[in-house]
């Protein structure tokens, strides 16, 4: 068991943490390597709005654990790119859809097998019984987190 007063570098968060930090460095020297200047968090949504077909910005915000501001943010800085457009929703004058540009689908193709590439660098050595051990605790981690109900982020 860990205890409060174990050094920071053996503290499992603090060690996510550290492992997050070298993952998004790694996506961004994979980014530079492909020739495309594009943030992390600029990924994530531009490949949430490739997977879920015109979400909108809620949507969006939702699948890509960002909260509302920054999900507007990161949008205005992919429209200023022309990756991606937004067009009205049928259903509801008030809201909006995000979709991909043929640019922005060509963006989405070219960094796949970057992306690829990087996600297999941080798991290279566990095995596939590790993965899946990996992913349960980490999932139980989370739902151990949640609070009330409570689904922000």
């Amino acid at each position: 068991m860990i205890f409060a007063e174990d050094k920071m570098s053996n503290l499992y968060i603090f060690l996510m943490e550290v492992a997050i930090k070298k993952y998004r460095h790694n996506a961004k020297q994979a980014f530079l390597a492909a020739g495309i200047d594009i943030t992390v968090d600029q990924w994530v949504v531009l490949k949430q709005v490739q997977e879920h077909h015109e979400p909108t910005q809620i949507e969006l915000a939702n699948y890509s654990v960002k909260d509302a501001p920054t999900t507007a943010r990161i949008i205005d800085q992919l429209l200023r790119k022309g990756w991606i457009f937004k067009k009205d929703d049928a259903d509801d004058r008030r809201k909006y859809r995000i979709c991909l540009t043929k640019p922005g689908e060509e963006i989405v193709k070219t960094l796949l097998p970057y992306v690829f590439d990087y996600r297999m660098q941080a798991i290279q050595n566990f095995s596939p019984e590790e993965v899946s051990t990996f992913i349960k605790l980490t999932q139980k981690m989370i739902d151990n987190l949640q609070t009330n109900g409570d689904n922000e982020l």
